[in-house]
């Protein structure tokens, strides 16, 4: 923990940058070719923002769980689902937001958009030519997928650092970084077998 801190707070300077000089170019800049280029640096920036927030959050000695901040769920859901719109759109993958309107959460909305971020994302890269599904009944959201899902073994430890399941491409990091904000925020996390075929992940907030 100690250690992701402090690569964590190295690491901010040198995406400042990027993230700075991206902006530049692209207020200067709005050729056809070039533009799409600039938004996937921009996105891929302002997730590894998000996730170097997360690391900080989670290893301070002194807890943050309580921001004060009210986060809308749908609208945020929304932006996720957009900037993963060319994976999406790629693989063929229907994305359905079923979130009331009026659902809160009173939360660090960088920390609640990574864990939702990774969960979604998730879906889409168990999935091809399939479906995910968020919904939220009471304190308990979920994300439904109908993709291939995972085996057995992969998922009794999907939540461990560095671990890949057969058909994963990644780090094995999103997962586990996860399970650390679940943890220190209090919120249940759990990943099912969907009985249709596919994940269910569930993340349950305090009442």
């Amino acid at each position: 923990m100690a250690f992701a801190a402090m690569a964590s707070h190295e690491l901010r300077s040198p995406l400042t940058i990027v993230q700075t000089s991206a902006d530049l170019i692209s207020s200067r800049h709005d050729d056809p070719e070039t533009v799409p280029h600039l938004e996937k640096i921009q996105r891929a920036s302002a997730n590894m923002a998000n996730m170097i927030h997360a690391l900080l959050a989670v290893t301070r000695d002194q807890p943050t769980r309580n921001t004060g901040e009210r986060i809308a769920l749908r609208p945020l859901v929304d932006e996720i689902i957009e900037s993963l719109g060319l994976e999406l759109d790629a693989k063929q993958i229907a994305v359905e937001n079923r979130l009331a309107d009026e659902i809160v959460l009173e939360t660090d909305r960088t920390l609640i958009t990574v864990v939702l971020t990774n969960l979604i994302k998730n879906g889409v890269k168990h999935g091809q030519q399939s479906s995910i599904r968020i919904d939220m009944q009471a304190s308990l959201l979920t994300i439904t997928d109908s993709g291939i899902g995972i085996d057995s073994e992969s998922l009794q430890n999907i939540f461990d650092f560095g671990y890949r399941g057969q058909n994963s491409q990644g780090y094995g990091v999103g997962l586990y970084i996860s399970k650390l904000i679940c943890d220190y925020q209090g919120w249940g996390l759990e990943l099912a077998p969907n009985p249709a075929g596919g994940m269910i992940a569930k993340v349950r907030f305090p009442d």
